[in-house]
């Protein structure tokens, strides 16, 4: 099972967006999918509907609860299980401050549940915090990549040096007692992400920078559109949209002609140049390239 953590220590930054629609991708293409939400807004949970508060990630955190019940994966799509994120997230992180090994509680329940969890799903995709707080330090701890989106704006740019400076203070502290050494192996890159195609100073003098530094492994450009901001207030990843927008309308269900906002929706996305979703497609089989 390959381990993809997206991350940031900036907020706004299209980070659960794209979490969303990278797994959606690997679903089409027929594999195995296990989302992780760890973010304490619960952004990824509710894109997908799902509030209950039962088998969330707090089963896997919350270590003090002698009577801990079992996480519950939901299906949430063909191919895509979810572990929904918990509410109370963030006061279970602060129980956890002085723990030893608080870092590596997500490693040890994977090892725990290498059958129904290691071996049953080709990924585990995990949504963070824009933190790197206790939760995300467990995620990038059992990660084989950390994709990190960054925008054209100011703060995001800047935010880059401190998580970076964080992932290192990271790594440094999770370590094999045995050996002194680090147990994380996970590889960083940086998405650009939110491009405006209007040609503007900022964001080209943004993708002139990322095209010019040699420091950071940069590994895709994605464009600002409509189409992918419309996935978070649908409920419907690009990659459901294309296949919403083929559908003929002899094979609907009575149940969807009669939804009258799933009809207007399934005209939108039929109105689609097929380029624009071409052109996701591209972009996530790039970025699948490097998980």
């Amino acid at each position: 099972m390959e381990i993809v953590t997206f991350a940031t220590t900036k907020g706004g930054v299209g980070k659960t967006t794209l979490t969303f629609n990278f797994a959606s991708y690997l679903a089409h293409q027929g594999k195995k999918v296990l989302l992780m939400d760890l973010d304490q807004q619960n952004s990824l949970s509710r894109t997908y509907d799902q509030t209950d508060q039962i088998g969330t990630v707090e089963q896997i955190f919350n270590v003090y609860e002698t009577d801990r019940q079992p996480v519950v994966p939901v299906n949430v799509r063909k191919n895509i299980d979810l572990i929904v994120g918990a509410t109370n997230l963030d006061k279970i992180q602060s129980r956890l401050v002085p723990e030893a090994n608080k870092n590596v509680i997500l490693l040890f329940w994977l090892k725990q549940h290498v059958k129904d969890i290691v071996e049953k799903y080709d990924y585990l995709i995990i949504d963070c915090h824009n933190d790197l707080g206790i939760a995300t330090a467990n995620a990038i701890a059992v990660s084989d990549v950390v994709f990190c989106p960054v925008t054209p704006a100011k703060y995001s740019v800047e935010s880059m040096a401190d998580f970076e400076t964080r992932f290192e203070v990271c790594k440094n502290e999770t370590i094999n007692y045995d050996t002194g050494k680090t147990i994380v192996k996970a590889k960083l890159y940086y998405i650009a992400n939110r491009i405006s195609h209007i040609n503007n100073s900022i964001d080209k003098n943004f993708i002139k920078a990322v095209d010019n530094d040699t420091e950071h492994k940069w590994i895709a450009k994605i464009p600002e559109r409509i189409l992918l901001r419309r996935t978070n207030e649908d409920g419907v990843s690009i990659s459901d949209m294309q296949d919403i927008a083929q559908l003929s309308l002899d094979k609907l269900t009575s149940d969807q002609k009669s939804n009258l906002k799933w009809m207007e929706n399934r005209k939108y996305y039929k109105s689609q140049n097929p380029e624009k979703y071409n052109e996701f497609n591209i972009l996530f089989d790039k970025i699948a390239k490097f998980a």
